[in-house]
């Protein structure tokens, strides 16, 4: 019974609230019949489509743009009386160390230490946020760069680097402490 009771109740109070739910929106149709009213402007016109033109790159003996130039492979770039056959040449055949593999610019010296009585030097690699010992004869960079020096402040390193001419060239620079290279 009291089930009943309160269903009642509630069938009831749902059709009162309903009853107040009146839809007003005579000011809406007015709006939609102006807008329809409106003189309609045209379509503005899509602008035209250029054809594409290829272009074919012919620029007699020059390399490409676009590929990269390893002097020694490209025999139209060797002077091999330019060059001194004593002179620096990287190691191709070494297997590459870890920080080879990173641009000198990311990597930056935040500390050293001695390690079983020889300087070391902290790296941070910028690239993976990640620290590693370096000692003197190992090789950073993307230009053969060997360490050839160890401070508490500063890594000196030596790299070799093409000049354009199909031999080798060396290049010194110094990573310091809390600084990029020099």
């Amino acid at each position: 019974m009291f089930n009943r009771i309160k269903n009642g109740l509630l069938l009831l109070s749902g059709l009162i609230i309903l009853s107040g739910c009146q839809y007003h929106h005579e000011d809406l149709e007015q709006w939609v019949k102006e807008v329809e009213n409106k003189p309609k402007l045209p379509a503005r016109k899509l602008p035209e489509v250029k054809p594409y033109l290829a272009f074919d790159y012919a620029a007699g003996n020059l390399n490409s743009p676009f590929m990269k130039v390893v002097p020694e492979a490209d025999s139209t770039l060797i002077n091999l009386s330019a060059c001194d056959p004593n002179g620096p040449k990287p190691d191709i055949d070494r297997r590459k160390e870890p920080l080879e593999r990173v641009p000198i610019q990311n990597l930056a010296m935040v500390g050293s230490i001695l390690y079983e009585g020889e300087n070391v030097a902290i790296v941070l690699d910028a690239n993976t946020g990640i620290h590693h010992r370096v000692k003197t004869g190992q090789y950073l960079g993307l230009n053969y760069g060997k360490v050839v020096d160890l401070t508490e402040t500063e890594i000196k390193l030596t790299e070799i680097i093409p000049n354009g001419q199909g031999c080798w060239e060396t290049h010194d620079i110094k990573l310091q402490l809390g600084l990029t290279k020099n």
